[in-house]
């Protein structure tokens, strides 16, 4: 999907895979990624997965 908001990605546990525009990120704890706004991305666990999610909208 796409959010019309940029969203920051920081993985507290375990390994996720973060699709981006179709690009593979694949991030692990203590790594973060940013997700631009009106791009297509999508999530996947490829563990036990545990992330926070900041997703900031323009006024």
């Amino acid at each position: 999907h796409e959010s019309n908001g940029d969203a920051l990605v920081y993985v507290h546990e375990g390994i996720g895979e973060f699709m981006i525009a179709g690009v593979r990120h694949v991030l692990e704890a203590n790594q973060s990624i940013v997700m631009p706004h009106n791009v297509p991305h999508r999530v996947k666990s490829l563990s036990y997965l545990k992330f926070a999610l900041i997703v900031v909208f323009e006024q």
